[in-house]
């Protein structure tokens, strides 16, 4: 089920009901979460434009189906050929800091380990 995710001028996210009342809302309650520690990381390097902005996110693994007017993100395309919007994250795989973090383990743990092992 899309979902409408409007966002205020101080990185706030504006809800017109209760998630945690709402049955099927796991994945935009955790797409909440990815957001704001997106625009976290907008606001602390400055790039955070200030203004109200809002975009539908399309929540299935079909993704977005028509284009719109106005900007539309998706999890999926079952063919990116002719379906509109921005393909993001889906946010079962947390934040951009987690992945930053488990990246960085990585990147430690191949350079402690020689290839020849």
């Amino acid at each position: 089920q899309p979902a409408r995710l409007p966002v205020d001028e101080d990185g706030r996210i504006v809800h017109s009901r209760d998630l945690a009342k709402d049955p099927g809302s796991a994945k935009q309650m955790l797409m909440d979460k990815f957001l704001r520690d997106t625009v976290a990381i907008l606001q602390r390097t400055g790039r955070w434009p200030r203004k109200w902005m809002s975009f539908l996110m399309v929540y299935t693994a079909a993704g977005p189906h028509r284009k719109e007017d106005f900007p539309v993100f998706g999890f999926g395309k079952r063919d990116p050929r002719w379906q509109p919007g921005l393909l993001v994250p889906n946010p079962f795989f947390v934040t951009p800091g987690w992945w930053d973090d488990m990246i960085a383990d990585q990147i430690e743990e191949s350079e402690a380990r020689p290839w020849e092992s």
